[in-house]
């Protein structure tokens, strides 16, 4: 992610591929896609071994791709909960899913601290890649009851 508050160019490919994808493949679906375009661009951030031009490809790719990604996700997970949620209850929603997510980033970032005083940068790197994947897994898995609502 970002550490900046400044947006990217390539979040708008994502505005502009979320409605396309939700349409073709249902928003579980694009929610799904879009966290898998997110851990392929956080693999690429690992890969960038070396300067030069490799290095910076994989770097751009990590922004293309991851914001991209990200942008596709929240697109459908916005408009889902605007959906299934009640009028009446969608500022209480919201606000917990915003202080969930705030708390996992608190908690990502005490945990990373932590864990890169004994594990190399690289590994943890690869270990968050491997953590936005898994999110790929609970989002397929949350498809079937998504179809039901």
């Amino acid at each position: 992610r970002r550490s900046s508050s400044r947006p990217s160019r390539f979040f708008l490919l994502g505005a502009w591929a979320g409605p396309v994808l939700g349409r073709r493949l249902g928003a579980g679906g694009a929610m799904a896609l879009g966290l898998a375009l997110c851990a392929l661009g956080c693999a690429c951030v690992p890969l960038a071994t070396a300067g030069g031009a490799v290095g910076l490809s994989l770097l751009v790719l990590y922004q293309v791709v991851g914001d991209g990604g990200r942008v596709v996700h929240d697109i459908h997970d916005r408009t889902l909960r605007q959906t299934l949620v009640d009028v009446s209850q969608l500022a209480q929603a919201d606000a917990g899913v915003r202080l969930a997510g705030q708390a996992a980033q608190l908690a990502a970032a005490l945990g990373g601290g932590l864990l890169g005083a004994w594990w190399p940068a690289r590994d943890l790197l690869w270990l968050a890649t491997a953590l936005v994947a898994a999110a790929v897994w609970l989002a397929l898995s949350g498809r079937r009851r998504l179809r039901a609502a």
